[in-house]
């Protein structure tokens, strides 16, 4: 029988993983409700193909004998990222409550090749969270990436295991980078319309932050649902959850994240999904005094072990990194670096160090669109955070950079609204400036914040939520739009952004 292709590891492993009956409880916590025993994984090495079989029938017949039945288990809060630099692998996520290696099976859609099989190298994530009266423990994290995948092909995975089952099947799209899709006409601008059968779409991206769990974030999701490519990618703008457990308000707990994870699937399940953090995702006591019984001692701990962002180009972890997508260099940093959330930003921090090298090396060729993106707004002209100094130090230190480095545009959240500005460089609008878009409008507190009077670079304004949907035709032409989601009963209601962005860096 021909074994299914086993494409992670390169050599003959032997590995003892310990599989539980009952879930959310620590590994080392000794229960008399938890039952467990050890199963010897043994993946053998045929010829020059690579490593193929696990769980054979036999291990699961002992494993019923021995009077630990195969539990239900199936995969839960899935969602997949770009598992490299370059777009040509993929980050399989999901959570499960017991403790056993995760695998994923995936064939081209349409292929009656055999699966891939690729196995989970190193143990599940879980984490422990204790604050405000809350002790919980998470379920665990798998993270798988496929690799070795066809640049513009759209393939058919599910995610599990054997004992405890996979999920259903699900897809993405491999994008690959711009030299690996048709370079589109940059006057289609009736593109979706167009009824030419050799039209080739352009890459896009849903762009929006503050999304929260609540019925107004279901909507936004719907309409990135409806208006979206299918297997486009998701900038999620920091302030994902508002699980919040360090601040101690009611509605604050671990458990909004699972909660959040099942509303994002039916979207993160098949648009790549790149995180980075704002304020809500810090998830300690206010002043962090380690004297103190801290809510968590490792901030951002939730965002670092639930997600799995590429780290080709640096960076760290899933606070700051970058990677490539058709045509365009995405940079995604975080706005509270630093050992108090508020800096430094400047040339002595490891983030602006990894900024100015990552900068240097994009290859503009490939790449020539750099998109960055953040949490807190440089430029805004709504009514909250106006004085918060996260940005006001970034700006002072990072503006020039951007501007000098030909960045063609900047994406943050925070401010619970929409706005776009003029092309800018210090306050003044001018022709090779960058445009600066704030989408906080994700739709977490179900109220818009209010705006000043509008200051000259300030182009367009939304009182409504929504995200934005950025599309990448060619190098020298990418069209924004912003669309709101749900209609607010508003003395003035939104109108949609469309807007046009032209390659301000000579080619």
């Amino acid at each position: 029988m021909l074994l299914p292709k086993l494409m992670e590891s390169k050599s003959q492993v032997v590995n003892y993983v310990e599989l539980q009956e009952e879930n959310y409880f620590p590994p080392n916590q000794n229960t008399g409700r938890r039952k467990s025993i050890l199963i010897l994984l043994i993946v053998v090495l045929i010829g020059g193909f690579g490593i193929y079989s696990l769980f054979s029938e036999s291990i699961i017949e002992r494993i019923e004998k021995a009077g630990l039945t195969k539990k239900a288990d199936t995969p839960k809060q899935i969602h997949i990222s770009q598992g490299d630099g370059q777009g040509l692998a993929v980050t399989v996520s999901w959570a499960t409550r017991t403790r056993v290696p995760g695998q994923v099976t995936v064939q081209k859609k349409g292929s009656k090749e055999e699966e891939m099989i690729f196995i989970e190298t190193s143990e599940p994530n879980q984490y422990t969270f204790v604050s405000n009266g809350e002790s919980y423990t998470s379920p665990y994290f798998h993270h798988v990436v496929v690799s070795g995948l066809t640049p513009n092909t759209i393939y058919n995975y599910k995610c599990g295991n054997a004992l405890t089952g996979f999920s259903s099947q699900h897809s993405f799209k491999i994008w690959g980078n711009g030299a690996d899709i048709e370079d589109l006409d940059s006057e289609l601008k009736g593109s979706k319309k167009t009824n030419d059968p050799n039209y080739n779409e352009p890459f896009s991206m849903f762009v929006v932050g503050d999304l929260g769990y609540s019925p107004t974030s279901r909507k936004t999701i719907e309409h990135a649902m409806k208006h979206g490519h299918p297997h486009g990618y998701t900038l999620l703008l920091g302030d994902l959850s508002y699980a919040d457990s360090a601040a101690g308000c009611d509605s604050c707990t671990q458990r909004k994240w699972d909660e959040w994870g099942e509303m994002m699937q039916p979207l993160s399940s098949h648009s790549q999904l790149m995180v980075l953090p704002g304020n809500h995702e810090m998830e300690v006591d206010k002043d962090y005094n380690p004297q103190k019984h801290p809510a968590n001692m490792k901030p951002f701990l939730a965002l670092q072990e639930r997600f799995s962002m590429p780290k080709e180009f640096g960076g760290h972890g899933n606070l700051y990194y970058s990677f490539n997508v058709p045509f365009a260099h995405v940079i995604m940093l975080n706005s509270y670096d630093g050992p108090k959330f508020k800096g430094p930003f400047d040339h002595t921090s490891k983030q602006y160090k990894w900024l100015v090298s990552d900068l240097s090396t994009i290859n503009r060729d490939e790449t020539p669109w750099v998109f960055v993106c953040f949490h807190a707004p440089y430029y805004s002209s709504n009514t909250q955070h106006q004085d918060d100094v996260q940005p006001q130090k970034m700006k002072e230190t990072m503006e020039t950079l951007f501007f000098e480095n030909g960045v063609s545009a900047v994406f943050t959240g925070h401010a619970h609204a929409y706005e776009r500005t003029h092309p800018l460089y210090k306050d003044q609008v001018r022709s090779d400036g960058i445009v600066y878009f704030t989408v906080g409008s994700g739709g977490n507190s179900g109220i818009i914040d209010p705006f000043l009077t509008p200051p000259n670079w300030s182009a367009f304004r939304g009182i409504e939520f929504g995200p934005g949907l950025l599309e990448v035709y060619n190098k020298t032409h990418a069209h924004w739009s912003w669309k709101p989601a749900l209609a607010l009963k508003s003395a003035v209601r939104s109108m949609e952004d469309s807007f046009w962005l032209h390659q301000r860096r000579p080619l």
